[in-house]
């Protein structure tokens, strides 16, 4: 089985229309692909997609954005146990199963020192750059919307998110920065790695902007739907956290990047309890209790 942790906010209608039954029963199903779904919107199509198919669904209490679900993602999956997973957000859409199947297990391969990244900008590829062909060690700036990675890796060398950045804005910049200071983790970039090198940008509905990758065997889209979609419905954007975030941001930054003790106020002033993201992990394991690896391992014994 190939668990893929989806992270979405409100991008229901968008997911649904990409991966119709279908979809699902001539792609997801034969690859041995199960989504493990944080939805930190409370979609209902979304809910209702997971139990047609028999996927794990999570509604968060709140909503803990991806500085907090990242973090949930991890930190899940090692608390089921799992050797390996893949991390998707709901404005990937993929021709087939391909992406996912390659990036777990590329990740079985080299997921100890490497996050397995597809990144989301063409200005991460570094087309003119040959010596990042064969560097092993790619410079993205973000972590990307399709990641694989090894949760005992995370737990072991402790490379989460920081904390103290609050639902959105900077925290995978930051983090990427961290694994670099730290000597943590690199980056395969593996679309570029793959020579998929025909990449470019689309015009989608109203104007939004698609980067597309192809290749012989798959397309990928990356909508950047989340803002898009809270601007062309009237919710709140995302702008107030990254007014909240950049002080922080920078004054890390003028300090070499050395994080700050945890301050639980960043979150609490926002309406969520001092540990937003451990209260979702505790939460969704007390729904759960079956996907616990020291449940799991008990019901074999």
């Amino acid at each position: 089985m190939i668990n893929v942790f989806l992270l979405t906010y409100n991008e229901q209608d968008l997911w649904c229309q990409n991966y119709p039954t279908e979809f699902v029963e001539q792609h997801f199903k034969p690859a041995g692909i199960h989504f493990i779904v944080l939805d930190n919107g409370c979609q209902p199509k979304m809910k209702a997609w997971c139990q047609e198919h028999g996927y794990t669904y999570y509604a968060s209490e709140y909503n803990i954005g991806s500085a907090g679900g990242y973090n949930w993602i991890f930190k899940v999956a090692q608390g089921m146990g799992l050797t390996q997973a893949v991390l998707i957000q709901a404005d990937v859409e993929m021709s087939n199963a391909s992406p996912l199947v390659l990036t777990y297990n590329v990740t079985e391969q080299f997921g100890d020192t490497h996050f397995v990244c597809w990144p989301q900008h063409l200005n991460n590829y570094w087309l003119n750059d040959r010596s990042q062909r064969t560097a092993w060690d790619h410079r993205i700036h973000n972590l990307g919307n399709i990641v694989g990675f090894k949760p005992r890796v995370m737990h072991d060398k402790d490379c989460y998110f920081d904390d103290n950045y609050v639902v959105t804005h900077f925290d995978d910049v930051e983090f990427l920065i961290h694994c670099r200071h730290t000597g943590k983790m690199k980056w395969i970039n593996l679309p570029y790695m793959l020579g998929f090198h025909d990449q470019k940008y689309q015009t989608g509905p109203e104007h939004a902007e698609i980067f597309v990758i192809n290749s012989p065997l798959f397309t990928v889209k990356i909508w950047h739907a989340s803002q898009h979609i809270a601007k062309t419905r009237g919710l709140p954007d995302h702008s107030p956290w990254y007014t909240f975030n950049k002080p922080y941001y920078d004054q890390c930054a003028a300090n070499d990047f050395q994080r700050g003790s945890y301050d639980p106020s960043r979150w609490q002033q926002h309406g969520y309890p001092p540990y937003p993201t451990e209260y979702e992990i505790n939460r969704f394991f007390n729904q759960r209790p079956e996907l616990k690896k020291e449940n799991i391992e008990h019901r074999y014994l």
